[in-house]
Order: structure tokens, then C-alpha cells, then sequence
């Protein structure tokens, strides 16, 4: 599978960089290794790179032995690994404004970009009760969304409680008794009267038939539940106040992103008010619960808001950022997208080829990679049309697949050595298969719906026949070769006809698992 790979890849850039062959670039083709004698005696006298697997060049060693399917690893030189890819000298490498830069191990931070709105931070929000009875007489503040400032009066009550608690307060200061004195100036400190209000009622000796009340904090009025001349109680939300001075940010983090989060972690705030200022957060609560239809999770973050300009309704951007050490990393625009990820790498000066990479996180300029290139490799970061070309050639080399003749059966020969009914797979001794190259080896096969399995095929010897369901091979024929009625080799075809096609005849099964060959 990975030699299929590595090859559809390198034959899809080849078709591309053919067709530019006008601006003066041209590919050589890499030599396969049953060269002619005389290459084979020349390569002998020279050192070899290194080794790799016939069925598999991804697999590579530094040294000669057998490749993990038992076969001989083939020796590569110097001249072999410059031979194959892509070749472009310096003039056309100008013309074409091809740009480089190494794979590199640096810090990576991950940054998030989500969105929400901002709220009244709830730790700045009073609500204004009475503790007695009584009657609104007077509203100093009566519209929604005034500003008020701390100690600022708000409504004057008259309250019959009040009256009656101040007068038994001047009634123990006129007795003297120590005890009866607190008691009253608690009563009045319990009813709502401040320090400020008792000391001027125990200087005048005057009682106050209405009393004003007054705003504890700096901020905004948001709700007004009473007007003048009302009766309330203990119960009445006479007035509520918020203050701005520091804000709630409430965002939704996508389900993926949730990963990034952490308490504490800092914050960049922006909003369309004003698109030239930042702010700068902290993550202070992550809420339990996730949105099931959206498939994101509050955070919410506070914001020092000292001038006031962030409202509560308005539309925001958070910023989440978070270090997550250092990775393999190249610059977004050398990796080429498709069904698969892969770079143009520089060999040397004039020598260019292609790796298939496994890629991991991305950032707004780098990304990740995990398999196919080392720290210090060059890759292509330019030179957009090559790189788009053969990007685009995706969808058109699928058409022509999906054009190209069902695959022709080819038949080989074997010994049942397991049968798997369940997952319907046969493991098979077979001999050389020529015409695919096989060695003699044993590998897993699964086998068509459409034949019946049994125990009782282990251990027999089978003609079978093979079918290429796009990149494995399904077995969609079996004849025992120890059947008692077995024809002579002139008659062996028909006889194979006879009693190995399906009971059901049907197209092809469509399976796409293939063979697997054991050491």
C-alpha cells in the first residue's frame, strides 16, 4: 500500500511537470532495480545509500538484510536517489520565482478565534430593597439608564416603623440606660438607617418622618419597579443598579477548541465598535454544560473595562492563544492538500522530489509535521501555478479511474493454511504469482460474499482466482486441487468454470479489503 501510494503521488506530479515543459522543466525517471547487467556491475563498485524493500521503498535500512515480507532488500546509490523526482536548474528555478525554507522545530502556539457578547459583570449589580413598610413619596432618579454616583439619593420613604423605632432611640438616650441605648440603635441600624443618619438623629433629637435613600454603589440603573407615591415592602426590587467599570465577556468555544481552555488563561477582546482597540481578559469560569445543538461551551471571561466604551449587548471576538511546546513545523503554503498531504522537497541545487507527509496541528503560518520530513529538510513555498496544477489534478485523475476497465482476474495456486468464517478470509501458502510480482509468501485474503467458507478447506491445496478491488485483491474463485474428480491440466480452466464461480453470480463484491502477507 505504501509503494502504491508513494508511486501515484510521484507519477501525478510527473504528468504535471510534463506539461510545463515549456518554461523549461523536465522530470527523469528514477531506475527500477533490475537495470541492465552492466549498471548492475557498475553499482557494485560503488557504496550504496542505503537498502530498501522491492515491495515497499518507504521501508529503508542502513544496511543489507530481508524486508519484513522475507525478501532481499535492494541496494539504492547516490546516483538512483538524484535520478528519480523533478529537476529544475537555476535559470528556470529563477524564471519561476521558486521560493524554499527549511522544516524547522520551534514553539507553536495555537490560537482560537470565537465569538460572543458582552454582559454586566454580575458581582456589580444591586438591587435596592427596603427593610419596613411604607410609601414612596418622592423618586430623585426616575429613567432607566441613568447614571448615578455612590451616595447619591435615589427616593425618600415614609415609613410608620421608622417613626416609632426613632422615637424609643431618643426615649433611652433621655433615660441613660446604657443597655436600653444599644438595643434601640441596633433596632434602627437593622431597620436600614446608616451610622450617618443615627448620629444626626442623636445630635438634633429631631425625628425624621422621611427618610432618604441613598445609592451604594457607582453605575447605571437598569430596572426602576416603583413609582411615586406607591406602597412597598421588604419584598419590592425598588430599583436595581449595574455597574461597567470591569465587564463580562460571554463566549462559545467549538466542541474541538474546548481542549485550549483554561482557567486564568489571558484573553484578547475586540468589538466592532471600535476595531482598533484591544482588550486584554482572563478566562474566569468555564460553564459544565455543552451546547447539544450548537456543539459549544460558555467560557466566560472578565474584562477590566475602566473607560466604560464595552457595553453589555455588544457583539465581540475573543482571541484564545495557548503554547503547546515545540514541533516539526514548515510554513502553511508548502504543504499541497488532496486526498493526499504532501510537499515538494529540494534534494540539491537542480533536484527536487515529492514526500507524502502526515501532517498534526495548524497555526495561521505553520504546520505540523508528524511523519515524512525531518528538522533541516528544504521544502517549496512558492511558484503557486506547479503547486496548484498538480493540486488540481486530483478530481481529473479520479474521473479517468473511474473510466479505466474492470481489472482482469489473475490466478494462483496455494495451501489453505486458516479459514476465518466469520470476517470471510481465507490465509493462503500460495506460490509465485507472476504477474503481480509476488514472491511465494503467505498473506490473508478475503474472499467474496458469494463463496461459501468452511473449516474443511485447511490444509487443502486450491486453485484461485484474483480480482483488483481499487488498491487490494479480493479472491472471487476456489477449486479444491484435491478433489477426487479433478481433469487432467488441458481441461483445468473449464473445469474451474465449473465449480468455482459463485453460486450467485453477481458483480463484483466490492470489498475493499485486500491481501496481507505474513513473514
Amino acid at each position: 500500500m505504501a509503494m502504491t501510494t508513494r508511486q501515484f503521488v510521484k507519477s501525478l506530479t510527473l504528468f504535471v511537470l510534463g506539461s510545463l515543459a515549456g518554461v523549461g522543466i523536465y522530470v527523469v525517471i528514477g531506475t527500477d532495480s533490475d537495470n541492465t547487467s552492466g549498471a548492475t556491475a557498475a553499482h557494485s563498485e560503488r557504496k550504496p545509500l542505503y537498502w530498501v524493500a522491492p515491495m515497499d521503498p518507504s521501508y529503508r535500512s542502513d544496511k543489507p538484510g530481508k524486508s519484513p515480507m522475507g525478501m532481499d532488500l535492494i541496494p539504492v546509490y547516490e546516483e538512483d536517489a538524484q535520478a528519480s523526482g523533478i529537476k529544475i536548474d537555476n535559470v528556470e528555478a529563477h524564471n519561476l520565482a521558486l521560493k524554499t525554507a527549511k522544516a524547522e522545530t520551534k514553539p507553536v502556539v495555537l490560537t482560537t478565534r470565537t465569538f460572543g457578547r458582552v454582559a454586566y459583570d454580575e458581582d456589580l449589580r444591586t438591587h435596592v430593597h427596603t427593610r419596613v413598610n411604607g410609601w414612596v413619596e418622592a423618586l430623585y432618579v426616575k429613567a432607566q439608564g441613568e447614571h448615578v454616583k455612590q451616595g447619591q439619593k435615589l427616593f425618600s420613604l415614609y415609613s410608620p416603623e421608622w417613626v416609632n423605632a426613632q422615637q424609643e432611640y431618643l426615649t433611652a438616650l433621655k433615660s441613660g440606660e446604657s443597655t436600653l441605648i444599644k438595643a434601640s440603635r441596633d433596632r434602627l441600624r437593622y431597620l436600614g438607617l446608616t451610622e450617618q443618619q443615627i448620629e444626626t438623629l442623636k445630635k438634633t433629637r429631631q425625628i425624621q418622618d422621611r427618610l432618604v435613600i441613598k445609592a451604594p454603589q457607582e453605575g447605571y440603573v437598569e430596572h426602576i419597579g416603583i413609582g411615586e407615591g406607591e406602597f412597598v415592602t421588604p419584598k419590592t426590587v425598588i430599583m436595581s443598579l449595574v455597574g461597567l467599570k470591569q465587564v463580562w465577556v460571554i463566549v462559545d468555544v467549538f466542541e474541538s477548541d474546548v481542549g485550549l481552555v483554561t482557567l486564568g488563561m489571558p484573553v484578547e477582546v475586540m468589538v466592532e465598535a471600535f476595531p482598533t482597540q484591544k482588550w486584554l481578559g482572563r478566562i474566569e469560569h468555564v460553564y459544565p454544560q455543552l451546547n447539544v445543538r450548537t456543539r459549544t461551551l460558555p467560557v466566560r471571561i472578565v474584562v477590566d473595562n475602566p473607560d466604560e466604551r464595552l457595553r453589555a449587548g455588544m457583539l465581540a471576538t475573543a482571541v484564545l492563544s495557548k503554547e503547546i511546546g515545540e514541533r516539526l513545523v514548515v510554513p502553511r503554503s508548502a504543504v499541497i492538500r488532496g486526498r493526499i498531504d504532501r510537499v515538494i522537497t529540494r534534494v540539491d541545487d537542480s533536484h527536487f522530489d515529492v514526500a507524502v507527509v502526515k501532517t498534526g496541528v495548524e497555526t495561521d503560518e505553520y504546520v505540523e509535521i508528524v511523519e515524512g520530513l525531518d528538522a533541516g529538510d528544504v521544502v517549496v513555498t512558492s511558484s503557486q501555478f506547479l503547486i496548484d496544477s498538480e493540486s488540481n489534478l486530483d478530481e481529473a485523475l479520479k474521473r479517468f479511474q473511474q473510466q479505466k476497465p474492470a481489472a482482469q482476474p489473475v490466478f494462483g495456486q496455494g495451501v489453505v493454511r486458516s479459514v476465518d468464517v466469520q470476517n470471510h478470509q481465507v490465509t493462503v501458502a500460495h506460490e509465485p504469482i507472476e504477474v503481480l510480482g509476488w514472491p511465494a509468501m503467505t498473506m490473508d485474503f478475503d474472499v467474496s460474499d458469494n463463496i461459501e467458507l468452511s473449516d474443511d478447506l485447511v490444509g487443502k491445496t486450491i486453485h484461485f482466482g484474483l480480482r483488483k478491488h481499487e488498491e487490494r485483491y479480493v479472491i472471487e474463485q476456489i477449486h479444491v486441487m484435491d478433489t477426487p474428480d479433478l481433469q487432467p491440466a488441458e481441461s483445468a480452466d473449464h473445469e474451474m468454470k465449473q465449480h468455482t464461480e459463485p453460486k450467485h453470480k453477481h458483480a463484483d463484491s466490492g470489498h475493499e479489503h485486500g491481501g496481507h502477507q505474513h513473514d
